[in-house]
């Protein structure tokens, strides 16, 4: 729309961006489940968590790598450090 007296702007950019995280099993504890405190169920799983800075959908710069527990159920998570996890799984 053209109104008189009012310039045309120049081009326009746009960025799509976003911050996904990615989850994966930890390979050395795959199949081993601990008890979840918040749902009851023994679903707890050691996971490898990551997030990353995305432009156009390309995750590309990573911002933050983490080890959890976290249950399959319910969702409820817990960041722990690599000794946590060996002490948490020897039981």
């Amino acid at each position: 729309m053209c109104i008189p007296g009012v310039p045309i702007p120049g081009p326009v950019m746009f960025f799509i961006f976003g911050f996904p995280e990615f989850d994966s099993n930890i390979k050395k504890y795959e199949g081993v489940k601990l008890h979840c405190d918040r749902c009851n169920n023994d679903s707890m799983e050691a996971i490898r968590h990551r997030r990353f800075f995305s432009m156009f959908w390309i995750p590309f710069l990573p911002l933050h790598f983490s080890k959890r527990i976290k249950c399959t159920i319910c969702g409820s998570f817990r960041d722990v450090s690599k000794s946590e996890i060996d002490q948490l799984f020897k039981r």
